[in-house]
C-alpha cells in the first residue's frame, strides 16, 4: 500500500511538471488520415505590459502565436471568434492570469468572447458565450478563475453588454 502511494505521489508530480512550449493539435481532414500540428507557445510572461490596454490597441493577436494558436483552439468557432470580436474589454489582471472580453459590436448579447491567459503556464482559454450560452474551450489545461475573474464572468454572462 505504502508503494501504490508513492506511485500515485510521483505521476501527480510527473504530471505538474509538464512544460512544454508547444502543444500538439489533432486535425482531422476528410481526404486523409489524422494528422498532428505542432504549434509554438511563445512565453507570454512579459504580456502584462498590455494591462489597461485593448488588445487591438497593442495588436495582441499577432504576438504570441495567439491567431494560429486560438484557430486551432476553437476550430469551427474560430470564424466567429474572427468576425465577432470586433468590441472589447481592456485587457485586465488578476495574479498571473490576463483576461479581457471581446463582443460582437451593437449586438454583445448575441456573442461574447471571454478569454484568459494564464502567464506562466503559456495557456490560454475561452469562453464562448452564444445567446447566454456558455462553451469553454482549453488550450492545455483549465485554468482556474480566482474570485475576481468569477465575478468578471458572471457580470459578462449576465449583462446585455460588456
Amino acid at each position: 500500500m505504502k508503494y501504490l502511494a508513492l506511485f500515485v505521489c510521483f505521476l501527480s508530480i510527473a504530471a505538474c511538471k509538464n512544460n512544454s512550449n508547444s502543444t500538439n493539435v489533432s486535425n482531422k481532414s476528410e481526404d486523409s488520415a489524422d494528422k498532428t500540428i505542432l504549434i509554438e507557445k511563445p512565453s507570454m510572461e512579459d504580456a502584462d505590459k498590455y494591462v489597461g490596454k485593448k488588445p487591438s490597441e497593442v495588436n495582441l493577436f499577432s504576438q504570441y502565436n495567439l491567431t494560429n494558436r486560438i484557430e486551432a483552439l476553437l476550430k469551427n468557432d474560430s470564424k466567429n471568434f474572427t468576425e465577432n470580436f470586433n468590441d472589447e474589454t481592456p485587457i485586465m489582471r488578476d495574479g498571473e492570469l490576463l483576461y479581457f472580453v471581446g463582443c460582437k459590436a451593437g449586438d454583445c448579447k448575441a456573442m461574447k468572447f471571454f478569454v484568459i491567459l494564464d502567464l506562466l503556464e503559456t495557456n490560454i482559454n475561452i469562453l464562448v458565450i452564444n445567446n447566454g450560452t456558455p462553451k469553454s474551450y482549453e488550450e492545455s489545461a483549465i485554468i482556474g478563475m480566482t474570485d475576481n475573474i468569477a465575478k468578471a464572468f458572471q457580470n459578462i454572462l449576465t449583462s446585455p453588454g460588456l
